[in-house]
């Protein structure tokens, strides 16, 4: 089920070192809440980017590509944001596969950015 907007969840993770012994496991937990997307940043992958809402940020980009399939914009879209959380490699191995230039530009820049 989705996560209610402004209501907070508790989580909690356990590793387990000792099945036998549970005080040698360590637990941790912490609180997380979601935040609602501002009407105005929906479905504008730049913008969500920019503030930071990975997930809504893919998810635009996701429902731009099952919009337009023939349209390959997208791919630059979610390249760039793979390559703001890190993942480069990934990028740089896709575009091998897909025998695409190794260029790109992050979500939000612009000429003279």
């Amino acid at each position: 089920p989705e996560l209610v907007p402004g209501k907070l969840y508790k989580w909690s993770v356990t590793l387990v070192c000792d099945a036998y012994k549970e005080s040698a496991n360590p637990f941790y937990y912490s609180w997380i809440e979601r935040i609602a997307t501002p009407p105005e940043l929906e479905q504008q992958p730049a913008s969500l980017a920019q503030a930071g809402l990975w997930p809504d940020t893919l998810a635009a980009i996701l429902a731009e590509q099952q919009a337009n399939p023939q349209e390959l914009s997208w791919q630059e879209e979610l390249f760039s944001l793979l390559t703001q959380v890190g993942l480069t490699e990934v990028v740089e191995q896709e575009r091998q596969r897909l025998e695409l230039p190794p260029q790109i530009e992050q979500i939000g820049e612009t000429a003279g950015d």
